[in-house]
């Protein structure tokens, strides 16, 4: 079952200055429609999270930005979650597809910043849960590649990741479908096997990314913004502070 709701839909405004460095906006921004996606197996999302998506609500909205979001209730299955998520956003006219975990709690500026990057695939970093010095992620070749700020990736999961409308059209066409409820959906998120090991869905779109990446389709890798404040589950964490620790 999917919920969809819009929690701000304005005319653009003048835009704000949060004195944040991670945030850039300007008078004149292009038209932005970001939906935000989040899969609750159980239909429920922490209170954090509410609160978290009330206060970037209100900073899109100072941006110029439309702001709607859904909820994928009642499935199990993550992969078919956040594939059913990627259908109903290539349903809407929305821009920007932003996937955010039920359990996570972040800055009020985190989403814009990300929007705001013009990146096609981009992403915040936080710990595993109940791990507060555990990321799980992989860098090309094990190394840190900076550039600007952004530290370049190759798999990263997906509970506060930053997808482009064209990244996921182009993903959908070439995905295999599945039936749910007389319907095909692409299974753009898929659970899959690498040296006897079950990959997770997110690390598998990136797999699937970074190889349009390298055959020229995508004219950028996978980007991470370092220094975003989460908390993950009760877990606070940042991976600047903890890269630097």
């Amino acid at each position: 079952m999917l919920l969809e709701y819009y929690l701000c839909q304005r005319e653009p405004r003048r835009a704000i200055s949060s004195g944040d460095p991670k945030v850039s906006v300007s008078d004149k921004l292009p038209e932005k429609r970001v939906r935000i996606a989040t899969p609750a197996y159980d239909g429920k999302v922490h209170a954090g999270y509410a609160q978290s998506m009330l206060l970037a609500g209100y900073v899109l909205a100072k941006c110029g930005m439309e702001l709607s979001a859904t909820i994928a209730c009642n499935n199990a299955f993550i992969d078919s979650a956040r594939s059913l998520l990627v259908q109903a956003f290539l349903a809407s006219n929305c821009t920007h597809l932003v996937f955010v975990d039920a359990d996570l709690e972040f800055p009020d500026c985190a989403i814009a910043a990300l929007v705001n990057a013009e990146l096609p695939l981009c992403a915040g970093m936080y710990c595993s849960r109940h791990k507060q010095d555990k990321y799980t992620m992989r860098m090309p070749d094990h190394k840190v590649v900076e550039r600007d700020g952004w530290i370049q990736a190759e798999r990263i999961p997906a509970g506060f990741m930053c997808i482009e409308r064209s990244v996921l059209e182009v993903m959908s066409e070439r995905a295999e479908n599945f039936r749910i409820n007389d319907t095909n959906v692409p299974l753009v998120f898929k659970i899959k096997r690498e040296n006897g090991r079950m990959i997770g869905e997110d690390f598998s779109f990136c797999d699937d990314y970074m190889e349009l990446y390298r055959e020229g389709v995508f004219k950028e890798p996978i980007w991470v913004w370092p220094d975003i404040d989460f908390e993950h589950d009760g877990i606070k964490c940042n991976f600047h502070e903890w890269l630097n620790g």
